[in-house]
């Protein structure tokens, strides 16, 4: 009789322990859905000057709002024509989903601007190509891939 009433009880326990695992797991697929993509837009300069503070901002967004939690929002920063990163800068939340950091582009040149921003274990990383001060044709012909939309002229972009 002891061995039926420890097996009753075994199987009541494991029973209820999977009965609240799903019901977690149900609520947490039911109720939040899946998680929405994260967007994002660089709001940059028209003329970005080399030797002078410049503002880079991003505004991230999920759904019609901006992204307030972003966790580690970082721009990286590395010549065209080389890859090589030549600066990391954290950024600060502004509000609105929109992050910003400033910095001083050291030389003329066409530069990438890349963002790494995380929220609730979703990661973007955009990348925009901007012209600093004067460049030449043939600097602009060297960088493979380069769009004169790309050219920092300072609309919003995506």
């Amino acid at each position: 009789m002891y061995n039926r009433f420890a097996a009753v009880m075994g199987l009541l326990m494991l029973f209820l322990l999977l009965s609240a695992c799903s019901a977690v797991q149900s609520k947490f697929h039911h109720e939040e859905g899946p998680p929405k993509v994260i967007s994002t837009e660089f709001l940059l300069s028209k003329k970005i000057d080399p030797h002078r503070t410049t503002t880079l901002k991003i505004k991230l967004t999920r759904g019609n709002a901006g992204l307030e939690n972003a966790d580690g929002t970082v721009f990286y920063i590395s010549k065209a024509a080389g890859g090589e990163r030549i600066k990391e800068i954290t950024a600060k939340h502004e509000g609105k989903g929109i992050y910003s950091a400033d910095t001083m582009f050291p030389e003329h040149g066409v530069y990438d601007i890349q963002v790494h921003a995380e929220a609730d274990g979703m990661r973007v990383m955009p990348v925009k190509r901007v012209i600093v001060g004067d460049v030449s044709h043939e600097e602009l012909q060297s960088v493979d891939g380069h769009k004169k939309e790309e050219s920092g002229d300072g609309e919003h972009h995506h």
